[in-house]
């Protein structure tokens, strides 16, 4: 059954449809139930529900007033009185009783509470209305012989922020010694002035703690509101998208699948204007200060540290630490402690970092960063390449000068998450837009305007060049060839991207089909075109090492110096002398590269594999390690590769020698959940892992990719 949808204010709703809408939350619902016809005069004890926002407490407490009303044998002892979410207007003990009074009034059409209530309203004395209003209620229980249940909101909110801490104790303390009456209350989080665990008020309350929802939950309030069983693997990322947050994943889940790019902006856009109230009011809910913070920590993604934050802030560390402590305790932040010396936090529900980046930000590229974290939220990481598919198969289909957006979407998903290029291909449609930078070649001589729109695009070209040696496609010989036609036609003069020589494309193409003696004589025809390019003369030179001729790429590689030093061709040479066992010179011309200001990650790798796996030096390889991939690289920006390097290092048995240098480092906090994904791989249990859910289910895939590397290895021989 689909629910009733409304943005996020149930008090709307009939009983019939609270009690439809009321999915998650069954096990709370049932301790309250039972607390509640458990209590006896004797006994009177009260109920305090806490949770962050959107955590569910409203719909709880109104479905056990639904429950109140249509169970019999409960109508018969208790009478709900249910006051609204918010009780701004009550900031004395006085004004306490006479909503209670209004409320009770209202619901039951009572003309003589209705009298009495506008008789203590004219009231100045805070003393006679306390005074009256009660007795007013009390004499109501007494007529239906019923025992009252005060449905209170945000009881936090009133007492903390909104009266003295006299007034709330007596307001307590009046409930304790009323038998007649029970407290049925909602918060935010614990009262600061007063602490109901002392000693006058112990065993008086039923705390019960909502969680963030469960898989299973979130499935089910998935399927109420989507009106079917969402796809395999899709409700965790949805889960961490929300926070497990029971009002955010309603309003996600009604952005199903089948989407196009268009669409899904569309809805994200939708989603925001429409639900910018509940957002405002989250927000509205914080002090300036916490509210400064918070606003600082939604505008990053990734986790940061208190200094990160105060620095955003623009605020002291501690003061920074003791606000992200509150907001904490609210639950609106989450954090993890790296190590005894570093704790990060981030928002609870990503969707506060979506808006803000909507609303705040407005630029081009954070509306697309917006929505590539909303796709990803929507469908989760591991069904990315089938969104890239989605995206470019999709950008076939429209006209020409509305595929930017498109575009910029492909880019950014691939900027942020380097996909197996394998796993997706670009159609016909739009080749002649990539196939320069992309090494893909289709029929290209139809689209010369399109390569032209390419290269007049620098933001674009740039990206495309970043990717360029990272994808690949299924080539034929008839394709390159059409293609060598193509820029070999006089219309293709000018079209030439200044930065690849045609026929180091045409090389580049041959090398794919592993046509050896067709990629030396497109890279030497490219030579004869372009005498003075260290770069053609160093692909000349890894193309002989490729084949195992290392006296020859030997001596075109120090040719390629001689023009031009510079990292790519030291690390040529590194990895040369590496391939025949040299291992000091090898040694030394990776570091020449890395010292280079160009520096390159991949010679970081090569370095660092060839001293643990290659020396077995254990001391020197943990130097290397330390310094070239974990501190002085940003791991961020190259986190597969650096993944990859480890993951293979871990396969050969240094797991141990990986995880004391990632532990020391200032940087673990990027790669924490690999660090859990080596734990897992030495036997450690993950029940003693202090760190999010989803840090731990990342890390089981670490692990398996470990298990699976090694296994490999041993099968191959390595």
């Amino acid at each position: 059954m689909t629910v009733k949808s409304l943005k996020f204010n149930p008090a709307f709703l009939s009983d019939e449809d609270i009690i439809d809408n009321f999915v998650v939350r069954n096990a709370e619902f049932k301790q309250i139930i039972r607390s509640i016809s458990e209590d006896t005069l004797q006994t009177n004890r009260h109920v305090l529900v806490i949770g962050p926002r959107g955590m569910g407490k409203t719909m709880l407490v109104l479905r056990i007033a639904a429950e109140l009303r249509r169970n019999q044998e409960l109508r018969e002892k208790w009478h709900p009185v249910t006051f609204s979410e918010e009780s701004y207007n009550v900031t004395t003990l006085g004004e306490f009783w006479l909503q209670a009074l209004l409320h009770l009034c209202e619901q039951t059409e009572n003309i003589q509470l209705q009298e009495k209530y506008e008789e203590l309203l004219k009231r100045q004395d805070d003393e006679l209305v306390q005074t009256g209003a009660l007795k007013g209620i009390l004499e109501f229980a007494d007529k239906k012989k019923k025992r009252l249940i005060l449905i209170v909101e945000n009881l936090n909110m009133i007492f903390n922020e909104q009266m003295k801490a006299d007034d709330a104790r007596s307001i307590l303390n009046t409930f304790l010694c009323e038998p007649r009456l029970m407290l049925l209350a909602t918060a935010t989080g614990q009262f600061d002035r007063i602490k109901i665990q002392d000693k006058a008020f112990e065993n008086k309350f039923h705390e019960i703690k909502l969680l963030p929802l469960n898989e299973k939950d979130c499935e089910d309030i998935w399927e109420s509101v989507a009106g079917s069983k969402p796809e395999d693997r899709r409700i965790r990322p949805i889960q961490i998208l929300t926070g497990g947050n029971p009002r955010l994943l309603s309003i996600v889940s009604t952005y199903g699948k089948n989407k196009s790019l268009n669409e899904l902006l569309e809805n994200l856009i939708e989603l925001v204007d429409d639900h910018t109230e509940y957002f405002k009011s989250h927000l509205e809910s914080l002090a300036a200060t916490e509210r400064k913070v918070y606003l600082s920590l939604t505008g990053i993604w990734s986790p940061a540290t208190a200094k990160e934050i105060a620095g955003l802030a623009r605020m002291s560390v501690s003061k920074a630490s003791s606000l992200l402590k509150r907001l904490e305790n609210r639950g609106m932040v989450v954090s993890k402690s790296e190590n005894k010396r570093r704790k990060t936090y981030q928002i609870s529900e990503r969707m506060f970092n979506i808006y803000h980046v909507m609303r705040h930000q407005g630029t081009s590229s954070s509306m697309i960063q917006a929505l590539v974290n909303f796709i990803i939220g929507l469908y989760g990481e591991k069904s990315l390449a089938q969104i890239m598919q989605d995206v470019i198969s999709e950008a076939g289909t429209i006209n020409e000068k509305d595929r930017h957006f498109h575009y910029q979407t492909f880019f950014e998903i691939y900027k942020l998450h380097h996909l197996d290029p394998d796993k997706f291909e670009i159609p016909d449609e739009i080749l002649g837009v990539l196939c320069s930078s992309l090494r893909k070649f289709d029929e290209v001589e139809k689209s010369d305007d399109n390569i032209r729109k390419v290269l007049d695009n620098e933001e674009l070209k740039a990206a495309l060049v970043k990717v360029k040696a990272e994808l690949k496609t299924n080539l034929s010989e008839e394709r390159v060839q059409k293609f060598q036609k193509w820029f070999d036609s006089e219309k293709s003069e000018n079209l030439i991207v200044s930065m690849f020589h045609h026929w180091q494309l045409i090389g580049h193409a041959y090398w794919v089909l592993e046509q050896w003696d067709e990629v030396e004589y497109a890279f030497k025809k490219s030579l004869e075109l372009h005498p003075d390019d260290f770069r053609l003369i160093m692909n000349l030179g890894s193309l002989n090492f490729h084949l195992k001729r290392f006296d020859e790429a030997e001596k075109l590689y120090f040719q390629s110096v001689k023009m031009k030093p510079c990292s790519e061709n030291w690390s040529c040479l590194g990895s040369l002398y590496r391939e025949r066992k040299m291992y000091d010179l090898a040694e030394e011309y990776y570091l020449k590269s890395l010292e280079t200001k160009s520096f390159m990650i991949f010679t970081a790798t090569n370095l660092v594999c060839m001293t643990f796996i290659d020396c077995r030096d254990r001391e020197k390889g943990s130097v290397y390690l330390d310094k070239y991939l974990i501190t002085s690289y940003d791991v961020g920006h190259n986190l597969d590769w650096v993944i990859n390097t480890l993951i293979e290092l871990c396969a050969d048995d240094f797991s141990r020698d990986v995880l004391a240098v990632i532990e020391r480092s200032e940087h673990r906090g990027k790669l924490e959940s690999f660090l859990t994904g080596i734990r897992l791989y030495l036997g450690e249990n993950e029940e003693d892992f202090k760190v999010p859910p989803e840090v731990i289910e990342i890390g089981k895939d670490v692990k398996e990719r470990i298990e699976k590397k090694k296994t490999e290895k041993e099968d191959s021989g390595d």
